[in-house]
């Protein structure tokens, strides 16, 4: 694992992939997960997704605006889209 998610926008609850990409709403090269967990204290979280192996690890200041200004604490258990990239030393 070790990758880093940057996450698109969370409000896909009732949408499965293939309906999100036939809307648009998953930009190529993104993938569809789930908020495995979040701590909203300490500011990370991970997703869990059958397209990468292992959990993403995502951080709260990667999140859009709008969403670090909402409540964070509900985004565990969420679908959401996601971009996977290397973080620093690789990881």
């Amino acid at each position: 694992g070790g990758a880093l998610a940057t996450l698109r926008g969370v409000s896909t609850s009732c949408l499965d992939a293939t309906q999100l990409r036939a809307l648009g709403l998953i930009p190529d090269g993104s993938y569809v997960g789930l908020v495995k967990s979040f701590n909203p204290i300490k500011g990370f979280g991970f997703i869990t997704s059958q397209a990468v192996e292992g959990d993403v690890f995502f951080l709260r200041t990667e999140l859009p605006s709008e969403i670090q200004s909402g409540d964070v604490a509900s985004l565990q258990g969420r679908t959401v889209a996601f971009e996977v990239r290397s973080g620093e030393g690789g990881r």
